[in-house]
Protein backbone atom coordinates (compact mmCIF):
# COMPACT_ATOMS: atom_id res chain seq x y z
CA UNK A 1 0.00 0.00 0.00
CA UNK A 2 1.63 3.44 -0.98
CA UNK A 3 1.87 5.96 1.89
CA UNK A 4 1.61 9.50 1.47
CA UNK A 5 3.49 12.04 3.99
CA UNK A 6 0.69 14.52 5.22
CA UNK A 7 1.75 17.82 6.83
CA UNK A 8 -0.45 18.78 9.61
CA UNK A 9 -3.34 21.63 8.71
CA UNK A 10 -5.66 21.40 11.55
CA UNK A 11 -5.73 23.07 14.56
CA UNK A 12 -5.03 19.95 16.44
CA UNK A 13 -3.01 18.26 14.23
CA UNK A 14 -0.55 21.36 14.31
CA UNK A 15 -0.43 21.51 18.08
CA UNK A 16 0.21 17.95 18.39
CA UNK A 17 3.18 18.11 16.05
CA UNK A 18 4.55 20.97 17.49
CA UNK A 19 4.77 19.00 20.66
CA UNK A 20 5.95 15.70 19.72
CA UNK A 21 8.89 17.33 17.13
CA UNK A 22 9.64 19.95 19.91
CA UNK A 23 10.17 16.67 22.50
CA UNK A 24 11.68 14.57 20.90
CA UNK A 25 14.15 16.86 19.36
CA UNK A 26 14.56 18.57 23.23
CA UNK A 27 15.65 15.03 24.54
CA UNK A 28 18.58 14.07 22.44
CA UNK A 29 21.78 15.15 23.54
CA UNK A 30 22.87 18.23 22.78
CA UNK A 31 25.70 16.54 20.76
CA UNK A 32 22.85 14.85 18.20
CA UNK A 33 20.45 17.72 17.84
CA UNK A 34 20.43 18.84 14.68
CA UNK A 35 17.77 21.51 13.68
CA UNK A 36 19.07 25.15 13.02
CA UNK A 37 19.02 27.32 16.02
CA UNK A 38 16.52 29.60 14.70
CA UNK A 39 14.16 26.36 13.71
CA UNK A 40 15.03 25.13 17.33
CA UNK A 41 14.12 28.31 19.14
CA UNK A 42 10.61 28.75 16.80
CA UNK A 43 9.61 25.50 17.56
CA UNK A 44 10.23 25.50 21.09
CA UNK A 45 8.42 28.87 21.19
CA UNK A 46 5.28 27.80 19.15
CA UNK A 47 4.88 24.56 20.62
CA UNK A 48 3.75 26.50 23.74
CA UNK A 49 2.21 30.21 22.25
CA UNK A 50 0.29 27.99 19.29
CA UNK A 51 -2.41 26.25 21.75
CA UNK A 52 -2.48 28.98 23.95
CA UNK A 53 -3.81 31.24 21.02
CA UNK A 54 -6.07 28.21 20.19
CA UNK A 55 -7.57 28.28 23.66
CA UNK A 56 -7.97 32.29 23.67
CA UNK A 57 -10.07 32.28 20.37
CA UNK A 58 -12.29 29.26 21.15
CA UNK A 59 -12.75 31.13 24.65
CA UNK A 60 -13.59 34.30 23.29
CA UNK A 61 -15.60 33.02 21.02
CA UNK A 62 -17.66 30.99 23.17
CA UNK A 63 -18.09 34.37 25.72
CA UNK A 64 -19.33 36.05 22.39
CA UNK A 65 -21.95 33.85 21.53
CA UNK A 66 -22.84 33.62 25.08
CA UNK A 67 -23.17 37.56 25.55
CA UNK A 68 -25.29 37.63 22.31
CA UNK A 69 -27.83 35.17 23.64
CA UNK A 70 -27.89 36.99 27.09
CA UNK A 71 -28.13 40.30 24.83
CA UNK A 72 -31.10 38.72 22.70
CA UNK A 73 -33.05 37.64 25.96
CA UNK A 74 -32.20 40.95 27.28
CA UNK A 75 -34.37 42.45 24.09
CA UNK A 76 -36.72 39.91 24.46
CA UNK A 77 -37.95 41.22 27.73
CA UNK A 78 -38.23 44.65 26.05
CA UNK A 79 -40.15 43.61 23.41
CA UNK A 80 -42.69 41.87 26.06
CA UNK A 81 -42.59 45.35 28.25
CA UNK A 82 -43.33 47.03 25.11
CA UNK A 83 -46.22 45.02 23.81
CA UNK A 84 -48.01 45.06 27.64
CA UNK A 85 -47.33 49.04 28.34
CA UNK A 86 -48.98 49.47 24.26
CA UNK A 87 -51.68 47.32 25.33
CA UNK A 88 -52.73 48.84 28.57
CA UNK A 89 -52.32 52.18 26.21
CA UNK A 90 -55.14 50.17 23.85
CA UNK A 91 -57.15 49.28 27.18
CA UNK A 92 -57.43 52.92 28.47
CA UNK A 93 -58.51 53.52 24.82
CA UNK A 94 -61.28 51.02 24.98
CA UNK A 95 -62.06 52.30 28.58
CA UNK A 96 -62.53 55.94 27.15
CA UNK A 97 -59.53 57.15 29.61
CA UNK A 98 -57.98 58.04 27.06
CA UNK A 99 -58.67 59.35 23.61
CA UNK A 100 -57.77 57.31 20.42
CA UNK A 101 -55.49 60.27 19.55
CA UNK A 102 -53.01 59.63 21.93
CA UNK A 103 -51.76 56.32 19.71
CA UNK A 104 -49.73 58.69 17.73
CA UNK A 105 -47.58 59.71 20.71
CA UNK A 106 -46.35 55.57 20.49
CA UNK A 107 -46.09 55.84 16.87
CA UNK A 108 -49.19 53.79 16.38
CA UNK A 109 -52.13 54.80 14.09
CA UNK A 110 -55.18 56.67 16.06
CA UNK A 111 -57.87 54.53 14.28
CA UNK A 112 -56.02 50.77 14.94
CA UNK A 113 -54.71 49.25 18.53
CA UNK A 114 -52.29 47.60 16.00
CA UNK A 115 -48.89 47.38 17.76
CA UNK A 116 -46.11 48.66 15.76
CA UNK A 117 -43.64 46.26 14.39
CA UNK A 118 -40.88 44.71 16.53
CA UNK A 119 -39.56 42.04 14.00
CA UNK A 120 -35.69 43.54 15.08
CA UNK A 121 -33.55 44.80 17.59
CA UNK A 122 -33.56 48.21 16.23
CA UNK A 123 -37.58 48.10 15.81
CA UNK A 124 -37.88 46.91 19.29
CA UNK A 125 -35.45 49.48 20.51
CA UNK A 126 -37.14 52.29 18.55
CA UNK A 127 -40.59 51.40 20.19
CA UNK A 128 -39.42 51.76 23.65
CA UNK A 129 -37.69 55.28 23.12
CA UNK A 130 -41.58 55.92 21.81
CA UNK A 131 -42.98 54.72 25.15
CA UNK A 132 -40.28 56.99 27.05
CA UNK A 133 -41.26 59.95 25.39
CA UNK A 134 -45.12 59.33 24.97
CA UNK A 135 -45.53 58.80 28.00
CA UNK A 136 -43.92 62.00 29.16
CA UNK A 137 -46.22 63.62 26.82
CA UNK A 138 -49.37 61.97 28.53
CA UNK A 139 -47.71 64.12 31.64
CA UNK A 140 -47.15 67.37 30.28
CA UNK A 141 -51.24 67.29 28.74
CA UNK A 142 -52.55 65.71 32.19
CA UNK A 143 -53.68 62.62 30.99
CA UNK A 144 -53.39 59.18 33.13
CA UNK A 145 -50.67 56.88 32.27
CA UNK A 146 -50.39 53.09 32.66
CA UNK A 147 -49.88 52.27 36.33
CA UNK A 148 -49.67 48.36 36.12
CA UNK A 149 -46.75 48.84 33.38
CA UNK A 150 -44.85 52.16 34.52
CA UNK A 151 -42.74 53.93 31.54
CA UNK A 152 -40.26 54.10 34.07
CA UNK A 153 -39.37 49.85 34.01
CA UNK A 154 -39.41 49.86 30.11
CA UNK A 155 -36.26 52.54 30.53
CA UNK A 156 -34.66 50.08 33.15
CA UNK A 157 -34.85 47.25 30.53
CA UNK A 158 -34.22 49.68 27.83
CA UNK A 159 -31.01 50.65 29.88
CA UNK A 160 -30.51 46.61 30.22
CA UNK A 161 -30.37 45.89 26.76
CA UNK A 162 -27.37 48.92 26.20
CA UNK A 163 -25.17 47.87 28.24
CA UNK A 164 -25.73 44.20 27.31
CA UNK A 165 -24.58 45.60 23.71
CA UNK A 166 -21.51 47.10 25.70
CA UNK A 167 -20.51 44.22 27.07
CA UNK A 168 -21.50 42.28 23.66
CA UNK A 169 -19.63 44.55 21.47
CA UNK A 170 -16.12 44.40 23.59
CA UNK A 171 -16.47 40.76 23.51
CA UNK A 172 -16.94 41.00 19.67
CA UNK A 173 -14.03 42.96 19.38
CA UNK A 174 -12.05 40.71 21.76
CA UNK A 175 -12.94 37.37 19.61
CA UNK A 176 -12.12 39.36 16.18
CA UNK A 177 -8.51 40.16 18.04
CA UNK A 178 -7.87 36.80 19.07
CA UNK A 179 -8.63 34.96 15.65
CA UNK A 180 -6.32 37.28 13.78
CA UNK A 181 -3.89 36.87 16.31
CA UNK A 182 -4.10 32.86 15.76
CA UNK A 183 -4.71 33.34 11.60
CA UNK A 184 -1.05 35.06 12.13
CA UNK A 185 0.35 32.34 14.21
CA UNK A 186 -1.28 29.69 12.61
CA UNK A 187 0.11 30.46 8.81
CA UNK A 188 3.69 30.62 10.67
CA UNK A 189 3.22 27.29 11.82
CA UNK A 190 1.70 25.90 9.06
CA UNK A 191 5.37 26.82 7.62
CA UNK A 192 7.37 25.76 10.52
CA UNK A 193 6.05 21.93 10.38
CA UNK A 194 7.23 21.88 6.75
CA UNK A 195 10.64 23.56 8.06
CA UNK A 196 10.70 20.76 10.64
CA UNK A 197 9.99 17.56 8.54
CA UNK A 198 11.97 18.92 5.95
CA UNK A 199 15.50 19.01 8.51
CA UNK A 200 14.56 16.09 9.59
CA UNK A 201 14.50 14.29 6.53
CA UNK A 202 17.59 15.92 5.32
CA UNK A 203 19.42 14.63 8.61
CA UNK A 204 18.45 11.07 7.76
CA UNK A 205 19.23 11.67 4.12
CA UNK A 206 21.16 8.42 2.33
CA UNK A 207 19.19 6.03 4.80
CA UNK A 208 16.23 3.40 2.99
CA UNK A 209 13.06 5.07 2.06
CA UNK A 210 11.09 3.01 5.27
CA UNK A 211 14.03 3.97 7.57
CA UNK A 212 13.37 7.65 6.63
CA UNK A 213 9.37 7.22 7.20
CA UNK A 214 10.08 5.60 10.76
CA UNK A 215 13.01 8.21 12.28
CA UNK A 216 10.05 10.83 10.68
CA UNK A 217 7.57 9.31 13.03
CA UNK A 218 9.34 9.45 15.87
CA UNK A 219 9.17 14.01 15.42
CA UNK A 220 5.79 13.19 15.01
CA UNK A 221 5.63 13.39 11.41
CA UNK A 222 2.45 11.48 9.42
CA UNK A 223 2.63 9.13 6.75
CA UNK A 224 -0.73 7.54 5.62
CA UNK A 225 -2.57 5.71 2.49
CA UNK A 226 -4.15 8.08 0.61
CA UNK A 227 -7.87 8.49 0.84
CA UNK A 228 -10.61 10.41 -0.59
CA UNK A 229 -11.65 12.07 2.83
CA UNK A 230 -11.24 14.54 5.52
CA UNK A 231 -10.98 14.57 8.79
CA UNK A 232 -13.00 17.32 10.81
CA UNK A 233 -12.08 17.58 14.43
CA UNK A 234 -14.93 18.99 16.63
CA UNK A 235 -14.63 20.24 20.27
CA UNK A 236 -17.97 21.01 21.51
CA UNK A 237 -18.22 23.87 24.44
CA UNK A 238 -21.11 25.30 26.41
CA UNK A 239 -20.69 29.38 24.97
CA UNK A 240 -21.07 30.33 29.07
CA UNK A 241 -17.91 28.51 29.81
CA UNK A 242 -18.83 26.01 32.11
CA UNK A 243 -16.80 23.18 29.80
CA UNK A 244 -17.32 20.30 27.89
CA UNK A 245 -21.51 20.08 26.34
CA UNK A 246 -21.41 16.04 26.40
CA UNK A 247 -24.22 14.50 24.30
CA UNK A 248 -23.46 16.62 21.45
CA UNK A 249 -24.14 14.77 17.99
CA UNK A 250 -22.47 16.75 15.19
CA UNK A 251 -22.71 16.43 11.53
CA UNK A 252 -21.57 18.03 8.24
CA UNK A 253 -24.16 18.43 5.86
CA UNK A 254 -26.10 21.91 3.95
CA UNK A 255 -29.28 23.35 5.63
CA UNK A 256 -30.82 23.45 1.95
CA UNK A 257 -34.13 20.75 2.07
CA UNK A 258 -35.98 19.65 -0.97
CA UNK A 259 -38.75 18.05 -1.27
CA UNK A 260 -39.61 14.43 -3.24
CA UNK A 261 -43.07 13.23 -3.43
CA UNK A 262 -43.26 11.37 -0.04
CA UNK A 263 -40.96 13.32 2.19
CA UNK A 264 -38.81 15.67 3.34
CA UNK A 265 -34.99 14.92 2.97
CA UNK A 266 -31.81 16.12 3.51
CA UNK A 267 -30.27 17.26 0.63
CA UNK A 268 -27.25 16.10 2.06
CA UNK A 269 -27.37 13.78 4.72
CA UNK A 270 -23.38 13.57 6.26
CA UNK A 271 -21.58 11.43 8.60
CA UNK A 272 -23.08 12.03 12.38
CA UNK A 273 -21.12 11.66 15.60
CA UNK A 274 -21.54 12.12 19.07
CA UNK A 275 -18.50 13.56 20.66
CA UNK A 276 -16.74 11.34 23.50
CA UNK A 277 -15.83 11.98 26.78
CA UNK A 278 -13.37 14.91 26.15
CA UNK A 279 -16.05 16.81 23.96
CA UNK A 280 -14.60 15.44 21.05
CA UNK A 281 -15.88 13.63 17.30
CA UNK A 282 -13.63 13.30 14.42
CA UNK A 283 -15.83 13.87 11.23
CA UNK A 284 -14.51 11.99 8.19
CA UNK A 285 -16.27 13.59 4.89
CA UNK A 286 -16.34 12.98 1.15
CA UNK A 287 -17.77 16.37 0.71
CA UNK A 288 -16.08 19.72 -0.03
CA UNK A 289 -17.03 23.17 -0.33
CA UNK A 290 -19.19 25.90 1.25
CA UNK A 291 -21.01 23.50 3.97
CA UNK A 292 -22.00 23.50 7.70
CA UNK A 293 -21.06 21.56 10.70
CA UNK A 294 -25.25 20.81 12.02
CA UNK A 295 -25.30 20.02 16.07
CA UNK A 296 -27.75 19.00 18.39
CA UNK A 297 -27.27 18.52 22.48
CA UNK A 298 -30.58 18.34 24.80
CA UNK A 299 -31.11 21.19 26.54
CA UNK A 300 -29.05 23.14 24.46
CA UNK A 301 -30.31 25.31 21.25
CA UNK A 302 -29.82 23.66 17.79
CA UNK A 303 -27.09 25.30 15.58
CA UNK A 304 -24.86 24.95 12.82
CA UNK A 305 -21.84 26.97 11.82
CA UNK A 306 -19.98 27.76 8.39
CA UNK A 307 -17.33 25.36 7.24
CA UNK A 308 -15.58 25.49 3.26
CA UNK A 309 -13.85 21.81 3.17
CA UNK A 310 -10.94 21.88 0.58
CA UNK A 311 -10.11 17.98 -0.13
CA UNK A 312 -7.40 16.33 2.10
CA UNK A 313 -7.12 19.78 4.45
CA UNK A 314 -8.13 18.44 7.55
CA UNK A 315 -9.97 21.10 10.31
CA UNK A 316 -10.48 21.90 13.73
CA UNK A 317 -13.57 23.68 14.24
CA UNK A 318 -15.08 24.34 17.73
CA UNK A 319 -18.48 24.64 18.39
CA UNK A 320 -20.37 26.71 21.73
CA UNK A 321 -23.64 25.47 22.95
CA UNK A 322 -26.14 27.79 24.34
CA UNK A 323 -27.94 25.96 26.90
CA UNK A 324 -32.25 26.76 26.65
CA UNK A 325 -33.59 29.05 29.27
CA UNK A 326 -35.98 27.83 31.63
CA UNK A 327 -39.89 27.69 30.87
Amino acid sequence: MSLILKDPTSNNAITEFLFNANKRHSDLPVGQQFFKLQTKNDLAAKATEFPLKVNAANFSEGTKINNNSILNLAYLRLQKNNACYLKGINNMIDDEVLPPSVRLFFGMDSSSDRLPSMTTHADIFKVSQNIEWGDAELVNRSYPNPQDVPASKNLLLRNDVNDKITIYRASEDAWTANVHTLAVCKAFCLELAVTVRKEIQFHVTGQTEEQVRDYCRSFGVVYEPKKDTTEIDVLALFADGSGIALGTTARIGKLVISRNKVKKIEAVQGVTKTVNAHGEAILNTTQTGDLFVIYTCPGCEDGHVPITIVEGEDQSITIHLVKKQPE
